[in-house]
């Protein structure tokens, strides 16, 4: 699954960006309400460099520019947009969080990225007629 992400407005600096359970981006919440990171597997801890690790949803660190835009492309076969048992469409979707700090890659539950700054919605674009169309994104 080849994810890209383009982003304006950030601190020139490491940014830790996860996929969360909940396709909901409510500022007013801090974003807390996109839920934790997305994990298939309860007993999964976060972090590429933990044992146990990582879970589905934690992506590379990303790095935004000095003039504050990132435009990052990153791989990663551990969830599809497609079907099967790593499918992220559920009942509620999921989000991609964005952090004010790069990802330790140890601390748990977030790898003291600090707090959630950005968000973004994904679900699954339904066309006229049933037919499952392309993932759409709803920025926030």
């Amino acid at each position: 699954m080849l994810t890209e992400i383009e982003l304006h407005g950030l601190s020139p600096r490491a940014h830790a960006i996860m996929l969360h359970t909940t396709a909901s981006c409510d500022p007013k919440k801090s974003f807390t309400s996109a839920g934790p990171d997305l994990s298939f597997e309860p007993t999964t801890l976060h972090g590429f460099l933990v044992k146990g690790g990582p879970r589905a949803g934690d992506l590379p660190n990303q790095f935004a520019a000095g003039d504050g835009t990132l435009h990052a492309s990153t791989i990663t076969n551990a969830f599809t947009l497609g079907n099967g048992k790593k499918l992220i469409f559920d009942r509620d979707g999921a989000s991609i969080i964005v952090n004010a700090r790069g990802d330790d890659y140890t601390t748990q539950p977030d790898g003291g990225a600090g707090p959630r700054i950005a968000c973004g919605t994904i679900i699954r674009n339904v066309a006229p007629g049933g037919r499952k169309g392309a993932p759409r994104r709803k920025h926030t």
